[in-house]
C-alpha cells in the first residue's frame, strides 16, 4: 500500500479525484493486485497489521520507535483498499498482538506442510527468512511489473549465504527502520564475512573472544543487542491463527460491485480494462423504439433533437456507421443506418438550419454525414466541445467518462461493448441500439445543465460562436483531405529505406554483434555494459537511453551519432511515410 501511495503520486503530491478523496494508493494497489491474480493459483490471502501495539512491543518498549507517522491522505484510502478485496473475494486478515509478518510465516508454514507451493509478494526484505524449497519469495521492484525472485539457490547467489542465516545477519546489522541496533557498525559485508566463518550468531557468540580487532570488540560489547535483535526480527511460524488454509481458496469477483466501485472513485482506466460479456450489459433496461423503415423515421423528426452517430472504429473516415440515436419529446430511438435514404424528410432535416440538434463531436458527426452525401447543420450544441471548455481534461475521454464528469454514470465504455484489439468484434444489433440509446438519452438530459455551466462562467459564446463553427470547417477540410503523390511516398520510403539498412550495418559493425537497436534495454546493454561508455544519469534499475542521454555522450563512440540518426529515420518511415499511406483514400471528392 505504501509503495502504491508514494508511487502513484504526481510530484510527491498524492491525487485526488473529482470529490476530494484521495486515491492514489487505492488505485496503485488496485493495479498491483489485478497484475498479479492473472497468475495462476489455487489460494490467496493478504495480511494486514491490526495496530501500533505487538507482543514484540512487550519485549521492547521503543520498537520501531521513529517512525514518521502515516499521512492522513494514506489512511484515509485503507478502508477502501480492503473494500477492493471483499469486492474481489480475496480473504485478508489481522490480528490483534501480531504482524502481518507473523500472519504471512504462520500461513505460508500451514500451506506449505499442506503440500501446497507457496509464493509470497512483498518489498519487506524480512520476509526473506520464510525462504524454502516450497516457498518463493517475490521482492517487487516496480510494482508487480518487476520482480526478484528469492529461491534457497538465488538467496545464496545473493547474499553468499545460505537463507536460513537471514535473521542472524539481521541481528548483526540491525534496522533502523524497526529501531533495532544489533551490532552498531557491522554491516553486510562484514556480517556475511563473520556468519560464513562461524556459521551462525550462536557460533559468532561463542568465538566472540577470538575475533580480533575492532569488530570483535563490537560483537562483546552488543552480546545481549545482538541476541533482542535476532528475537525481534524473527517471524512466528506458529502462533494460534484464526483463520484456516480451507478460508482461502480462489473465488470469482463481484463484478457489478467492482464496476460499481470503479465508477465511485474514478477509475476509468480499470473500468475500461474489466471483461465484459456483451450478453450481461443490460439490454432493456433503456427504453427506445428501433426505426427501421423511412416512414416511422419521418415521423419521429423534431426541432431541438439530440443525435448520436455511432460507428464501430475510432477512425470515422473509414469506420462504418452501426446505428443513429435520436431523442426528442417524442421519445428516444435508434435508427437503422441502411433505411436513412428511404426518407427524404431526415435527409433534409440534417440539412435545416433551423432544425436545432445537440451533438456529440459535432467534426466526428459532420464527417460522417458528408460520406453518406448529406449536409449536417443546425447544430447549436455539442457536449464534447461544451465540455471542453469546462474543463480541457474531461473532454480528452470517451463518451462514458464525460458523462461521468457531469455525475451521470449510467453508460458503457465503448470497450465494454465491442470488446479491444484483436478480441473487438461487433456485437449483435440490441447490444448496439441500447448502447446509443444511452448515450443519446445522456446527451439530451445534459444539453440544458452544461449550457447553464457555460453562461455561469460566461463562456456561452466560445461554444457557439467560435469552437462549433471552427468544428465545421475542421470536418470540411477532413473530409476534402489533400492529394498525396503515392510515386513520390514510394521514392521517400526506398531512400529511407537504404539509409537505415546502411547505419543498421555500421551500427552492427560497432557493436560486434546484432541487436535491437529500437529496444532501449538492449541498446543500453551495448552501450553501458559491452563498450563501457560513460553513463551520464544515475544508475539505476535500468539504463535511460533517451536523446538527453544520447547526446551528453554524442562524442565519447561513434555509434551515438549514428544511433541518433538512426531514430530520426525510422521516425521519419513510421510516423510520416507509413502513416500517411495508411491514411489515402480513394479519390471520391474534390
Amino acid at each position: 500500500m505504501y509503495r502504491a501511495y508514494y508511487g502513484m503520486s504526481a510530484g510527491g503530491t498524492p491525487t485526488a479525484n473529482s470529490k476530494g478523496l484521495f486515491t492514489n494508493a487505492i488505485y496503485g494497489f488496485a493495479r498491483m493486485m489485478n497484475s498479479l491474480i492473472m497468475n495462476p493459483y489455487d489460494a490467496i490471502l493478504v495480511a494486514f497489521d491490526a495496530g501500533k501495539k505487538t507482543f514484540r512491543h512487550d519485549m521492547m518498549k521503543d520498537y520501531k520507535a521513529g517512525r514518521a507517522p502515516m499521512p492522513d491522505e494514506f489512511r484515509m484510502q485503507i478502508s477502501y483498499i480492503k473494500e477492493f478485496l471483499d469486492i474481489m473475494r480475496i480473504k485478508r486478515w489481522e490480528q490483534d498482538l501480531y504482524e502481518a509478518d507473523d500472519i504471512i510465516g504462520t500461513m505460508a508454514k500451514k500451506a506449505s506442510d499442506l503440500g501446497y507451493h507457496v509464493d509470497i509478494y512483498s518489498s519487506d526484505k524480512d520476509l526473506l527468512q520464510l525462504i524454502s524449497e516450497n516457498t518463493t519469495v517475490h521482492m517487487t521492484k516496480k510494482g508487480f511489473s518487476e520482480l526478484e525472485d528469492f529461491t534457497p539457490e538465488h538467496f545464496l547467489e545473493v547474499y553468499g549465504i545460505p537463507y536460513t542465516s537471514w535473521v542472524d545477519l539481521k541481528a548483526l546489522m540491525g534496522d533502523k527502520s524497526d529501531n533495532l541496533a544489533g551490532v552498531p557498525g557491522i554491516g553486510e559485508k562484514t556480517g556475511v564475512k563473520l556468519l560464513n566463518t562461524y556459521g551462525s550468531l550462536e557460533g559468532i557468540l561463542s568465538h566472540k573472544d577470538e575475533i580480533k580487532g575492532s569488530v570483535g570488540e563490537k560483537i562483546r560489547a552488543n552480546v545481549d543487542s545482538a541476541l533482542l535483535c535476532q528475537k525481534m526480527a524473527t517471524i512466528l511460524r506458529d502462533f494460534p491463527i484464526g483463520i484456516s488454509i480451507d478460508e482461502l481458496d480462489r473465488k470469482e469477483m463481484d463484478k457489478n460491485r467492482l464496476i460499481e466501485f470503479y465508477t465511485e472513485l474514478e477509475f476509468k482506466s480499470l473500468l475500461k480494462e474489466l471483461t465484459f460479456d456483451a450478453p450481461k450489459i443490460e439490454q432493456n433496461k433503456m427504453e427506445y423504439k428501433a426505426i427501421t423503415s423511412g416512414l416511422e423515421l419521418s415521423d419521429i423528426l423534431e426541432d431541438n433533437s439530440a443525435m448520436i452517430f455511432e460507428t464501430f472504429e475510432y477512425n470515422y473516415h473509414k469506420s462504418p456507421l452501426l446505428a443513429i440515436g435520436i431523442k426528442n419529446s417524442k421519445g428516444t430511438f435508434v435508427v437503422d443506418p441502411n433505411i436513412i435514404f428511404n426518407s427524404m424528410d431526415f435527409m433534409m432535416f440534417l440539412s435545416d438550419k433551423n432544425n436545432h440538434k445537440a451533438i456529440f463531436d459535432y467534426k466526428r458527426a459532420y464527417v460522417l454525414s458528408k460520406r453518406l452525401g448529406l449536409e449536417l447543420l443546425g447544430v447549436d450544441f455539442d457536449l464534447l466541445l461544451a465540455t471542453y471548455i469546462l474543463n480541457p481534461s474531461a473532454a480528452k475521454e470517451e463518451f462514458k467518462g464525460i458523462a461521468d464528469f457531469y455525475g451521470i454514470s449510467d453508460c458503457y465504455y465503448d470497450e465494454a461493448i465491442y470488446g479491444k484489439g484483436a478480441k473487438k468484434f461487433i456485437p449483435e444489433k440490441n447490444v448496439i441500439y441500447s448502447h446509443v440509446a444511452k448515450k443519446v438519452n445522456t446527451l439530451y438530459a445534459l444539453k440544458c445543465e452544461a449550457i447553464e455551466r457555460l453562461k455561469e462562467k460566461e463562456q456561452y459564446h466560445l461554444l457557439t460562436e467560435i469552437e462549433i463553427p471552427l468544428s465545421r470547417v475542421l470536418g470540411k477540410m477532413e473530409f476534402q483531405g489533400m492529394m498525396v503523390d503515392k510515386e513520390e511516398l514510394n521514392r521517400q520510403e526506398y531512400a529511407l529505406n537504404q539509409d537505415i539498412n546502411i547505419l543498421v550495418e555500421k551500427i552492427y559493425s560497432i557493436s560486434n554483434h546484432e541487436f535491437n537497436i529500437s529496444s532501449p534495454k538492449q541498446l543500453g546493454t551495448v552501450l553501458f555494459d559491452e563498450l563501457k561508455l560513460p553513463y551520464p544519469k544515475k544508475k539505476g534499475q535500468s539504463y535511460s537511453t533517451d536523446i538527453e542521454v544520447l547526446e551528453a555522450i554524442r562524442e565519447a563512440s561513434p555509434i551515438v551519432p549514428l544511433i541518433i540518426e538512426y531514430r530520426a529515420k525510422t521516425k521519419l518511415m513510421s510516423t510520416y511515410v507509413s502513416g500517411l499511406r495508411e491514411m489515402i483514400y480513394p479519390f471520391l471528392h474534390l
